[in-house]
């Protein structure tokens, strides 16, 4: 299922902080990971992918690595827990 089909969506409720790569900061390199997240039934991310990122091939694996610690609130569909599908940006700044 997607965000747009469920009655209710899924909110986060524990985000882990997600560490900046430290080659990143020495360079002053700004950027973002737009990921793909199924959200499982109890609120956990059962996987993850990504979507878009900027640049490319500096961000990817500490977003993938950091957002497998985040919680959801559940989605739900006719009164159901189900599993769905979202999308996350994370964003990193200097």
């Amino acid at each position: 299922m997607s965000e747009g089909s469920v009655d209710s969506k899924p909110q986060i409720t524990y985000r882990s902080p997600i560490t900046y790569p430290t080659a990143a900061v020495k360079k002053g390199i700004r950027g973002y990971v737009v990921v793909h997240l199924l959200i499982a039934r109890d609120g956990s991310v059962e996987l993850s992918k990504v979507l878009e990122s900027e640049p490319q091939g500096v961000f990817e694996n500490t977003v993938l690595s950091g957002i497998q610690d985040w919680r959801f609130t559940p989605a739900m569909y006719r009164g159901e827990f189900v599993k769905v599908w979202v999308k996350q940006k994370v964003s990193f700044s200097t």
